[in-house]
């Protein structure tokens, strides 16, 4: 995608996430990409290839025990109960998702029932252009280069085994009547527990339960390990 085109898609992305705003409140300023040659580009620290479709950001392992309720949150977010961490605004992460033509699952969370508000779906039928791999990349203390999927590093506690292979879902998080994107509200980008502010939630059985997900022991790095994560089109 030439850099004009992804200028002016990344305009509508954001103008389609401000119409909520009222009338009389300015538009954001729209975030700059800078092309890095070739198919690769860059936005405040998200690096992301149109051909592949690839989209890598910094992070670091920020539990290495206990339950686990997110897989990754922004470094301000809930923290506490998260893997990962990462300085990336979950606000620009969604429009290099959309400008890549993910697509948010529309089936995940059932939102016909505003009272009831989002509503986990069960065994709900996700299309393809929803689901990402998710892989990290790291050095162990030796400088050993590193790699695994993101499931490898987590505990199914039910099963006692790690969390089942297979993608993560996109389901765009929530914009409120008041324009606020909830993602960027709460810093949560991937939930394990079901989380409908998340960007991203885990399809898997369990995902109703928040005291059944945790670091596996016998492949997380140590806490404080800087990491790369990419996502992937799932096949």
């Amino acid at each position: 995608m030439a850099p004009l085109l992804l200028s002016a898609a990344l305009l509508l992305g954001a103008a389609a996430l401000a119409a909520a705003d009222p009338p009389a409140a300015p538009a954001a300023p729209a975030p700059a990409i800078r092309h890095l040659g070739g198919p690769r580009h860059e936005l405040n620290g998200i690096s992301f290839n149109d051909a592949s479709r690839a989209i890598s950001l910094p992070a670091k392992i920020n539990l290495a025990t206990g339950l686990l309720e997110y897989a990754l949150v922004h470094e301000s977010g809930k923290a506490h109960e998260s893997l990962l961490t990462t300085p990336v605004s979950p606000f620009d992460l969604n429009i290099v998702l959309l400008l890549l033509n993910y697509r948010p699952s529309t089936t995940f969370f059932d939102q016909s029932n505003k009272e009831a508000g989002a509503v986990l779906v069960p065994n709900p039928k996700i299309d393809p252009a929803s689901n990402l791999l998710v892989t990290l990349d790291w050095k162990d203390p030796s400088g050993t280069p590193r790699s695994a999927r993101l499931e490898s590093l987590l505990l199914n506690l039910d099963r006692k085994a790690p969390a089942a292979d297979g993608p993560f879902t996109y389901t765009g998080s929530m914009l409120m009547e008041d324009g606020t994107f909830m993602a960027k509200e709460t810093g949560s980008i991937l939930a394990l527990y079901a989380d409908a502010a998340a960007l991203l939630n885990n399809p898997r059985p369990g995902n109703q339960n928040d005291d059944i997900w945790a670091p596996n022991p016998a492949a997380i790095p140590p806490k404080g390990t800087a990491l790369t994560l990419t996502f992937t089109p799932a096949p």
